[in-house]
């Protein structure tokens, strides 16, 4: 069983251990929020609009992907900028412009795999910075890069910066695995610190129905908070030098499916929906940067296969040391659809500011 899904089922560690290191956890954050009560730790606010996309729990619910169509979306009349811790990133300067809308300024290395594939996907779009102090980060973006809105990624926990919106992405399948708070389980807060969402995205992906509990544990915690559907799908897959490869040309073709993120299973899942026969499924640690070793140990895989494809996610892409890249490689390209009834919730929060 993999990392992520011991964690999820409360399978991590031993029942016991588990138990007391989340009630540490649970103090760490109960210390926390008296802090930010006392006045000792402060929210700070910024004069344009700040929008949160976030989650309660660890691992993958499609926050990029959603952060990217938001900025994309209101990019067209305001300048807006993606800000985001960048995590694991290395990189002594703090906080980073990623990207200044034109050009890239930092690698994947030095401001994390997620703001550099965002920066990459968003260039020409919006900006990107990366800060520790997401407050800071932000006011660099309104300073030097002159942002109208502020697009948190993965910012519900975060309290350094007042936010004008909360948006919660909940897994529609997974949901919010054993209900434990880590390392006994994957949340990051208690299940009832949904109520301080403004509005909820249950996250869909292909056919996969959504867990009916999902549905019935966020009615009961978050009653009067508007409830959306959002999916996410597959649309094509590309190679790296950016051809272009449809969902029907690849039915019943054979692959290699890899991949370091926070829900590998929902991938490789994607992957057999639209026909793909997977004849291995590896996944490495959310975040993982591939060395050549790794990538040519994956590459014989295919030998003596005949046509066979590699097929990763675009985050992977970015942590990979190509070119050269695997033969036959494929990247699988996501569609976000945003609810229109988020997109009236997040224009009132912009208007709020800018509406004449």
């Amino acid at each position: 069983m993999e990392l992520s899904q011991r964690l999820w089922q409360g399978r991590l560690l031993p029942r016991g251990v588990g138990a007391c290191l989340a009630a540490g956890y649970k103090a760490g954050l109960c210390l926390r929020e008296r802090c930010y009560q006392l006045g000792l730790f402060n929210t700070r606010q910024l004069n344009i609009p700040v929008i949160s996309v976030g989650n309660l729990t660890v691992g993958g619910t499609g926050k990029t992907p959603t952060t990217m169509a938001l900025a994309s979306l209101f990019s067209k009349d305001l300048r807006v900028a993606v800000v985001s811790r960048g995590y694991k990133r290395h990189s002594a300067k703090d906080p980073l412009i990623v990207s200044d809308g034109a050009s890239i300024l930092a690698s994947a290395v030095e401001g994390g795999d997620e703001p550099y594939l965002m920066a990459n996907q968003l260039q020409g779009v919006s900006v990107v910075v990366v800060g520790s102090d997401r407050y800071e980060a932000a006011s660099l973006a309104v300073k030097e890069l002159g942002a109208q809105v502020i697009i948190l990624d993965d910012g519900f926990q975060n309290r350094r910066l007042r936010k004008d919106l909360e948006l919660l992405l909940v897994d529609g399948q997974s949901g919010f695995g054993n209900g434990r708070l880590l390392p006994a389980g994957p949340l990051r807060e208690p299940l009832e610190a949904v109520g301080r969402a403004d509005a909820i995205l249950i996250v869909k992906r292909g056919s996969a129905p959504v867990d009916p509990q999902v549905s019935e544990i966020l009615e009961r915690l978050a009653p009067g908070i508007p409830i959306f559907g959002l999916d996410i799908s597959l649309s094509h897959f590309q190679s790296p030098e950016g051809e272009h490869i449809s969902i029907e040309e690849m039915k019943s073709k054979r692959a290699v499916a890899f991949c370091g993120i926070g829900n590998p299973q929902a991938f490789f899942r994607g992957l057999e929906e639209v026909g793909i026969t997977l004849l291995k499924r590896l996944s490495f640690p959310d975040h993982h940067r591939y060395t050549n070793q790794e990538l040519a140990r994956i590459a014989t895989l295919g030998k003596g296969e005949g046509e066979l494809f590699f097929i990763t996610t675009e985050k992977d892409l970015v942590n990979m040391p190509g070119p050269p890249y695997l033969p036959n490689l494929l990247v699988a390209k996501l569609s976000v659809k945003i609810p229109e009834g988020v997109v009236e919730i997040v224009k009132r929060a912009v208007n709020a500011y800018y509406a004449p």
